[in-house]
């Protein structure tokens, strides 16, 4: 659930001036962005990422500022990709190499400590609190899979096993 702010761990260095685009809109499968919301930031880039749903959106946020969407056809895209894309746009290459070697480095590193992992299956799954959704990337293609794959680890499509419907109650 986050501190205070709603902030994870990892984004405990968020300076204290940020502000949340409106999280229903954010939150909700097919709500439209906060175009004036974030057209009122006056922003330089926009990283919409799965945010930016279709072309139509696209089309609306990138007249406020250039945007990068989604890169590829996956649900969310591998970090790596991510990273060396931001290495272009900041003119810093050179730096999102190194990130993504010596994140690659630690990963394969744990790997090694951990070869039990190595084919067994990974699913992850979180809870959406503000909408109530259970999200489950099962998809291996998927970018929120990749690390798992590189612990050894594979990620199916269909985890769970299909059952029939219930018994019908006894009279």
């Amino acid at each position: 659930m986050g501190d205070e702010r709603g902030l994870y761990p990892w984004e405990s260095e968020v300076d204290d001036s940020a502000v949340e685009l409106d999280r229903a809109s954010m939150t909700q499968v097919g709500a439209s962005l906060p175009e004036e919301q974030i057209a009122g930031f006056a922003p330089d880039l926009i990283l919409g990422s799965f945010a930016v749903a279709d072309q139509e959106d696209f089309d609306r946020i990138s007249k406020i500022a250039p945007t990068v969407a989604a890169l590829g056809d996956v649900q969310v895209d591998p970090w790596e990709s991510q990273v060396e894309v931001l290495g272009r746009i900041l003119g810093e290459e050179d730096r999102a190499a190194e990130i993504i070697a010596n994140t690659n480095g630690t990963v394969d590193g744990l790997a090694d400590r951990l070869p039990a992992l190595s084919g067994k299956t990974a699913v992850l799954s979180q809870f959406v609190f503000a909408t109530g959704q259970l999200v489950v990337v099962a998809d291996p293609d998927d970018g929120a899979s990749a690390v798992f794959r590189r612990l050894g680890l594979t990620c199916r499509r269909r985890w769970w096993k299909k059952r029939g419907p219930p018994a019908a109650a006894s009279p």
